[in-house]
């Protein structure tokens, strides 16, 4: 499917959070979003994921891939729950 990648790096002091959306030009310069991923999922006062996924529209996290069992990787778990934000496929660092 053709379109492109979004990518979004959010610094969260002590780490980055990074979002990556496919995303698909529908004529006249409107955009679909596709599958949505997210890199950890560290939150800082300025940015949390689920506050973005909720800004996109969006309640499901195609992919959430958290790095390392770190604050700064996953303070914002409990807020992608509380917002209703479903995950489908969680990839962790054993």
């Amino acid at each position: 499917m053709a379109g492109f990648m979004r990518i979004r790096v959010e610094n969260v002091e002590h780490g980055c959070c990074v979002m990556l959306q496919h995303v698909i030009r529908s004529g006249l310069g409107q955009e679909q979003g596709g599958r949505l991923a997210t890199i950890d999922s560290g939150s800082s006062a300025d940015f949390k994921p689920s506050t973005s996924i909720n800004r996109l529209g969006r309640d499901v996290l195609d992919y959430l891939f958290i790095t390392n069992a770190d604050q700064d990787h996953m303070s914002d778990l409990k807020g992608l729950e509380d917002t209703g934000i479903y995950v489908d496929t969680l990839i962790r660092n054993p």
